[in-house]
């Protein structure tokens, strides 16, 4: 496996979810187009472990770590599946602050990836 966060172990070797192989064969297939699996192996890149979102409405929550050592600390969207208006935005950064995680939403421009946090902000908090 070329990285360690890929899959996960089974007794009859390693289960890769969807975006792991869509991810994979985007490195060898030049014609698979699309930013989630960019967005996917930048993270993977990075040394980050993204697992599925699901529970918290995002598409990827983000490990620094392996999985079992710590909780996620980001809980990242790719641009394409942002919200679309303030309301949608506003209940995105509510539940990632209320679950103690931060909110990202990642854009792929001119082939480079970036991540926009987006948090609740209360008056009298630094």
């Amino acid at each position: 496996m070329p990285l360690p966060q890929l899959g996960v172990p089974q007794a009859s070797g390693i289960w890769l979810a969807e975006i792991e192989k869509e991810w994979l064969e985007s490195k060898f297939e030049s014609n698979v187009l699309s930013e989630i699996p960019d967005i996917y192996g930048e993270l993977l890149e990075r040394g980050l472990w993204p697992r599925p979102g699901f529970k918290y409405g995002c598409r990827w929550r983000v490990y620094s770590e392996d999985i079992s050592s710590q909780h996620a600390p980001w809980l990242v969207v790719p641009n394409c599946e942002s919200p679309k208006n303030w309301n949608e935005a506003c209940l995105a950064a509510r539940l990632a602050a209320g679950v103690n995680k931060s909110w990202l939403c990642a854009i792929k421009f001119n082939n480079e990836i970036s991540f926009i946090e987006l948090c609740r902000w209360s008056p009298g908090k630094a």
